[in-house]
């Protein structure tokens, strides 16, 4: 059921009276799944109050944000199941009866409905903006005063980032308590710091992919967003297949209550890991702000570290750079792309479109709403389709990418670290994609003379490191110099809220 179209009947769909009359059960900017969780053991609140509430928020303000792209028809059928499976009291853990956006329904949670994305993962066309979908047009940042700058860059300061650009926003405009978006090289971490919200994005391969649109099945992957490190370790408790990564007993909260003391940091230089200008336009006063928070930062949690080490790698993303001038990691995608995607449409039930050729000439056919005037580009997928298949070519980018990612890996053991931080902004999560290891992200704080947009840390870990990650966002949240989590100033005045 497309949003603002007429629900199927029996769906549930808030009448304009209950937008303006109803007083709201709990602040669903604010509330976090843990406090909901509590709500609804306490018998305060019920699993279908919840989603009721969210309903609203979502009607209320998704026009503008633009983050949510489709309602799940059935989600209020379902919170009625999980109000009665705990009244007969089974409960089946602690995100029971809670909504989502986009997935879960093992563990008692419910589905809101489909976030929206940057079309086809940000693997659609050249100059598209992140956020923009040909479906749902630009989804636009809680943060950002004015929304995003039609002259900025793609990725620039007034950009929500993206691809899992829906997730994020919804999170943190209180259209859902949690989400889950997918990553590929970036699309979980970067918006999660351009929403102000932690996350992590997992080891590669111990959450199922199956399902998910893929850009290549070796790198991507799903994983969690929330305003707490609690709603992401419940949240990555329930994605992660146990049998393929060590799970800690009683599921990653447990390793909730650590602080500085207990993990061993290293830090990458601001000065250094700076995003790509062609990427996100540099403007000084930003760049100025957030090197030097990001020092104070970095100095604050390594004076509290159990021991840390300073610009532990001379590393940055040019090492990825090949003789002729590619990213490896890029080349590698265009050349994987097509057959990935080609097998994941032809395992579809009921599509028309079976191969990324097809795709290419139905945007063609249909170019009005495909490939309509303020974004009419496709090449990327015609890159990945018109791309030499030469084994000889792909050997090299493999070699490539392996030596850059062996580099970059032994920083752990060079220096005996548990950690490596690095700038939100840094690109770092190349070298995520290139060795498999997770990220976690660390709000830190807003552009608050500029625009509004916040800025956060990236925490590395080595791979099947999740348990240190939440160990390392929840010292950050009881630490940041800079304060709480901040909220999106600019979402609240538009709610009238202070």
């Amino acid at each position: 059921m497309p949003l603002m179209q007429i629900p199927q009947p029996g769906a549930y769909w808030p009448h304009f009276a209950d937008l303006t009359s109803h007083t709201p059960a709990f602040d669903t900017l604010r509330t976090t799944a843990a406090d909901l969780q509590a709500a609804l053991t306490a018998g305060k609140l019920t699993s279908v109050q919840i989603v009721e509430e969210y309903h609203r928020s979502i009607v209320k303000h998704n026009a503008y944000l633009k983050a949510i792209y489709e309602l799940a028809p059935g989600a209020v059928s379902r919170a009625r199941e999980m109000d009665d499976l705990r009244s007969r009291g089974q409960v089946l853990g602690p995100l029971h009866g809670i909504p989502v956006v986009l997935k879960l329904l093992n563990a008692g949670m419910i589905v809101l409905g489909k976030a929206s994305m940057s079309e086809m993962s940000f693997w659609k066309g050249s100059d598209i903006p992140c956020g923009w979908s040909a479906a749902n047009g630009q989804a636009q940042s809680a943060y950002v005063y004015g929304g995003v700058d039609k002259d900025d860059s793609v990725a620039g300061h007034s950009s929500p980032l993206g691809s899992s650009t829906g997730s994020a926003i919804a999170c943190s405009a209180g259209l859902t308590p949690i989400a889950i978006g997918t990553e590929t090289f970036g699309s979980i971490v970067q918006p999660a710091t351009r929403a102000a919200l932690y996350s992590i994005k997992p080891t590669l391969g111990i959450v199922p992919g199956r399902g998910i649109v893929p850009v290549s099945d070796e790198y991507d992957t799903a994983g969690p967003f929330g305003k707490t490190p609690k709603d992401v370790a419940d949240l990555l408790t329930v994605l992660v297949d146990p049998s393929k990564t060590n799970v800690p007993l009683g599921g990653y909260a447990a390793a909730l209550g650590a602080t500085w003391k207990d993990i061993k940091v290293g830090t990458l230089d601001p000065n250094i890991w700076t995003p790509d200008p062609a990427f996100v336009k540099y403007v000084e006063e930003v760049a100025e702000e957030i090197i030097d928070k990001t020092n104070v930062a970095c100095r604050v949690t390594a004076g509290s570290a159990k021991w840390s080490y300073d610009h532990v790698s001379p590393l940055t993303n040019s090492q990825f750079t090949m003789p002729d001038g590619r990213s490896a990691i890029m080349a590698k995608l265009t050349f994987t792309f097509e057959e990935c995607l080609n097998r994941y449409l032809a395992d579809l039930k009921s599509s028309k479109i079976r191969t990324l050729a097809e795709l290419v000439e139905y945007n063609k056919i249909r170019a009005d709403t495909a490939l309509p005037p303020e974004n009419p580009s496709q090449s990327t997928l015609e890159a990945s389709l018109h791309d030499p298949h030469d084994s000889a070519k792909l050997q090299e980018i493999e070699t490539h990418l392996q030596s850059v990612a062996a580099k970059f890996m032994s920083i752990w053991d060079q220096y005996d670290i548990d950690i490596i931080l690095a700038p939100g902004d840094s690109g770092v999560y190349n070298f995520s994609a290139a060795c498999g290891f997770p990220m976690a992200t660390l709000p830190v704080s807003t552009l608050d003379e500029y625009n509004g947009r916040p800025y956060g840390l990236v925490a590395c870990a080595k791979p099947h490191g999740e348990e240190i990650l939440m160990k390392t966002m929840d010292a950050w949240e009881e630490s940041n110099p800079f304060g709480p989590r901040r909220e999106p100033k600019a979402f609240l005045e538009r709610r009238g809220m202070k």
